[in-house]
């Protein structure tokens, strides 16, 4: 049963942990989406809302929720867009969805409006700042339209102080979502710029730790733990294992005759020409001085 379960969600969500989190996070919507649909239902049963509008709301929004599954799901939004989990778009088509289903629904439409602030919040953490704030815009301005429609075509059905007043709430919702988003846009720049500098320290110190700081080759800590490993996969594996110690000849007497400063050039140019002639297999270190 596992093993099917495992197979099953492969073939849904994808085989790596990225894809897989892309595609979870664009199916999230899916529940919202079958709530709003479910209440158009309730109200065309009541005979609050037209049938054939409500039918083709249902066929649009599931057959858009299906093209973005599938443009994850094929990794094809990576081909399409900066950001492969296509989550502006879907966020777009989200609120559009929303604010068809508000335009259909009858006076429990207002159930509707904790969705668009809603919407917003699925990007706080994939968006940058500036997008946040354009979709914000769109969401304030797309449920702005639609009431300020609603009221000029029935004016009766759709009280222009409460229409007004819900667009209020969305308004004023979605701008602190969006003064939030920004924080945390910042703090996650700042995060990544940490955790650059951090990644970059760390490689200096293991190039520190390792490296003999002349040469550039392995140091003699370094070496001998190379040599653990080289012995133990050598026994493993029943083959010989070679070691040289060289010894450059007359080494003092290039730093007696021509100073410390040729001397390093010499053992800077030996490092290079050892690297050259050995295997991609071997190593070479500096083990103290001129050996």
């Amino acid at each position: 049963m596992f093993k099917r379960s495992a197979v099953l969600g492969t073939l849904m969500l994808g085989a790596s942990d990225r894809q897989r989190m892309r595609v979870s996070q664009s199916l999230l919507g899916v529940p919202s989406l079958l709530m709003m649909q479910a209440l158009l239902l309730v109200e065309w049963q009541l005979g609050r809302a037209d049938g054939a509008a409500v039918a083709c709301y249902i066929g649009l929004t599931l057959a858009g929720c299906a093209v973005f599954y599938v443009l994850v799901r094929q990794g094809l939004g990576e081909r399409l867009s900066t950001e492969p989990s296509l989550s502006a778009p879907q966020m777009v088509y989200a609120m559009g969805c929303t604010a068809w289903a508000y335009a259909l629904a009858g006076p429990t439409r207002s159930t509707l409006l904790c969705l668009m602030p809603l919407i917003l919040c699925f990007g706080i953490f994939a968006l940058k700042p500036r997008s946040a704030r354009s979709l914000s815009y769109f969401g304030i301005t797309l449920m702005g339209a639609v009431m300020a429609w609603l009221v000029a075509v029935d004016p009766q059905g759709h009280e222009p102080l409460h229409e007004a007043a819900n667009w209020v709430f969305v308004a004023a919702s979605m701008a602190m979502i969006h003064v939030l988003s920004g924080r945390l846009g910042r703090m996650r720049a700042r995060l990544s710029a940490q955790k650059a500098e951090l990644t970059e320290a760390l490689e200096r110190i293991q190039l520190l730790a390792t490296r003999d700081t002349l040469t550039g080759l392995l140091n003699r800590r370094a070496v001998q733990e190379e040599l653990q490993r080289a012995v133990a996969h050598a026994q493993r594996h029943g083959r010989p294992l070679v070691v040289a110690l060289a010894d450059l000849d007359h080494f003092k007497q290039i730093n007696d005759s021509f100073g410390h400063q040729v001397g390093d050039r010499v053992l800077q140019a030996f490092a290079r020409a050892a690297e050259r002639e050995l295997r991609s297999t071997d190593r070479v270190a500096r083990w103290g001085g001129e050996e």
